[in-house]
């Protein structure tokens, strides 16, 4: 078999042999680049825009960090129809002590921050307190499209503002702030 290789490539021309040269360095490039994506997208952590710009950042990283976003906000799906459906999921993680998916039902780029919080109050046995807190709320408000705010009520007055949006890209409803 090498025999038959190296009679072949002899009869190549330099032109052909240059050719061969040419495409196995793209391939290799090629190879390269995809692993350098492929790291990049896997390391990649949804952050708030604000925060990622803090440091100085190139056209290509801002432009990566667009694509991400785009593609964590495609495939996120948590989050109910309606504002409220999303609150009542959002305690019900709370009670159960399901700090991960509790904070599933924020806004992607909050997640990460959400789920140290939820576990921290865990820690100090809060969940609990907090989730009956957020089951008493007054009518859902719609100030724009594809926003809400929910005023919770304690001793019978509004007292703290939930703020939602809606996931265009999977119609679900995710907590913003609270």
């Amino acid at each position: 078999m090498n025999r038959l290789f190296s009679k072949w490539w002899q009869k190549k021309s330099g032109g052909a042999r240059l050719l061969f040269g040419v495409l196995g360095v793209c391939v290799v490039v090629g190879i390269w680049y995809g692993y350098r994506e492929w790291k990049e997208a896997r390391d990649f952590v949804p952050q708030d825009f604000n925060t990622f710009m803090e440091v100085p950042r190139t056209d290509r990283e801002v432009a990566n960090y667009t694509k991400f976003m785009e593609q964590a906000y495609r495939n996120d799906v948590y989050g109910g129809a309606t504002p409220e459906e999303t609150l009542k999921l959002f305690t019900d993680a709370l009670k159960a002590g399901d700090t991960e998916l509790a904070a599933k039902y924020f806004v992607v780029e909050k997640q990460v921050g959400r789920k140290e919080v939820f576990d921290n109050w865990k820690k100090i046995d809060r969940l609990e307190f907090v989730a009956s807190s957020l089951t008493h709320y007054g009518k859902t408000a719609y100030p724009l499209e594809n926003n809400a705010q929910i005023n919770l009520i304690i001793d019978n007055k509004p007292s703290v503002t939930v703020f939602l949006v809606k996931n265009t890209q999977t119609n679900k409803w995710k907590i913003e702030s609270l």
